[in-house]
């Protein structure tokens, strides 16, 4: 495959890579859902809008996905049953029953799975991912490993997130969920979760002396990467292998000082990592 998403300065270059052959995409249609919503002390402000996105959200799925049901839990540091039926009768009823919980309390998603003791074939978070209360990281998702579900999918929502959080959550299982974003368009997030993901994609650009990011830990159908290299020499085609998937990018003349900037930041979460 030959594509012209690229720009060079110098030895360096940027380029746009799709880790999908996109003739061979399957996806994953959710038939049941059970969908946990954050409703900790985070989510207080514009509360009562999150909880009529949170309709707006499973609407989509009803409409995307003939059938599906949905089981719409709220968690904190406890956990309150809101819905459970088919995602097309989830309605204003529901939306009051968020408001009147209210936004309060600590961020315990380890409670919240403990009470899945039979979760749907799918899970969805809908949360920030700050959590402030239980278990998190390593430990987080050694007890996510044992949720009886096929797959977990990460939504986020406000101005301070873990994406790392997350990320952490949608790869701890065999079959590898999404993160997406409840701040977008939604009928997105209800498509990104019927797609398939692929996870810890190795990423190599032959030739070059460097590049980042080296892995890609998880991409959808569609979804394009930021690739950067550097070489010894200038170059205007790339050889990339993410993956599986190798792809020819042809790279045209850019500005060096935005190129620079960008790959000096490249470089800095190359450091961090």
């Amino acid at each position: 495959e030959t594509s012209a998403e690229a720009i060079t300065a110098g030895g360096i270059v940027v380029a746009q890579v799709s880790p999908f052959d996109q003739a061979t995409v399957r996806p994953q249609v959710p038939k049941a859902i059970t969908l946990l919503v954050d409703t900790s002390a985070s989510r207080a402000l514009g509360f009562n809008r999150y909880a009529s996105t949170i309709r707006e959200l499973v609407q989509a799925l009803a409409t995307r996905y003939s059938g599906v049901v949905v089981d719409v839990i709220a968690f904190d540091q406890d956990t309150q049953s809101i819905y459970s039926g088919p995602a097309s009768e989830f309605g204003r009823a529901q939306v009051e029953l968020l408001e009147k919980r209210g936004a309060a309390g600590a961020s315990d998603l380890e409670q919240a799975l403990a009470t899945l003791t039979q979760p749907r074939e799918r899970v969805v978070v809908v949360t920030d991912g700050v959590l402030t209360a239980g278990a998190s990281g390593g430990d987080l998702t050694a007890k996510l490993a044992g949720i009886k579900t096929d797959r977990v999918d990460v939504v986020m929502t406000g101005g301070i997130r873990d994406q790392a959080l997350a990320t952490s959550l949608v790869t701890a299982l065999p079959r590898t969920g999404a993160v997406l974003d409840l701040d977008q368009r939604l009928g997105e997030v209800a498509d990104g979760l019927g797609q398939s993901v692929l996870s810890q994609l190795s990423v190599e650009v032959a030739g070059a002396s460097w590049v980042w990011p080296r892995t890609i830990s998880s991409a959808r159908p569609g979804q394009r990467t930021m690739i950067y290299a550097k070489f010894d020499q200038p170059v205007t085609t790339l050889d990339v292998r993410v993956g599986d998937r190798r792809q020819t990018v042809q790279a045209t003349p850019g500005t060096d000082v935005l190129i620079a900037r960008a790959t000096a930041a490249a470089e800095v979460a190359d450091l961090d990592a």
